[in-house]
């Protein structure tokens, strides 16, 4: 379980009572990931606490409110769509390839015979690949 604790202001003040000071938020966790809990906290509790804030203020008067309001919401699900995306999103692992020993054999026995040709072919990777500057010697 992950807890965040945020504060109202930078410095807490040893005066005023901490529960007035911060507020506990329980991130989910479990064998949710990240982008789960972070998906809930909007979708359950961030987003819907907005709207009933909104609700109880009857809409906004001016027309900096009546613009903000309809483009927060929008940024909310926004924000909704592009956690539920990252949760979907499967990581594939780097692939490590290794070369056979007799692809290796054949490449250095090149090498000692064309050194030329074997500058030509390795690549960034190492791993031999045709190009147009290598040509056969008889």
């Amino acid at each position: 379980m992950a807890l965040a604790l945020i504060k109202h202001a930078p410095v807490l003040d040893t005066l005023v009572p901490l529960a007035s000071q911060l507020h506990v938020l329980n991130l989910f966790g479990g064998e949710d990931t990240p982008y789960e809990s972070l998906h809930a906290v909007v979708s359950y509790a961030v987003k819907p606490w907005f709207d009933a804030f909104v609700g109880t203020r009857g809409g906004a008067k001016d027309g900096d409110g009546k613009m903000g309001i309809p483009m927060t919401k929008r940024k909310f699900a926004e924000l909704e769509l592009s956690l539920l995306h990252l949760q979907q999103n499967v990581e594939i692992p780097e692939t490590h390839l290794t070369i056979h020993p007799l692809i290796q054999r054949a490449v250095s026995q090149v090498s000692c015979y064309y050194p030329e040709c074997t500058k030509a072919f390795a690549g960034s990777s190492g791993v031999p690949g045709p190009t147009a500057s290598c040509s056969t010697k008889p």
